[in-house]
């Protein structure tokens, strides 16, 4: 997975980049976790993120509601 960090118009924006296999996870209904610290972008050391396939942001919502 690409990741990637930049501030444009002082917005802050993360650049996520799926390659073939994160893909072939998402649809065999398989979450994609990060540890965003394993990409040595400042400030996104303590992170991680999940990326959820349409079964499992189902899951999510049903079970937790939409988030912001």
């Amino acid at each position: 997975m690409l990741i990637a960090a930049s501030i444009q118009e002082g917005k802050k924006i993360l650049f996520l980049g799926l390659q073939q296999e994160n893909i072939d996870r998402l649809l065999n209904d398989m979450p994609i976790e990060k540890q965003l610290g394993d990409e040595g972008v400042p400030g996104l050391e303590e992170w991680t993120v999940y990326i959820f396939g349409p079964e499992d942001t189902a899951r999510f919502v049903a079970e937790y509601g939409k988030r912001r």
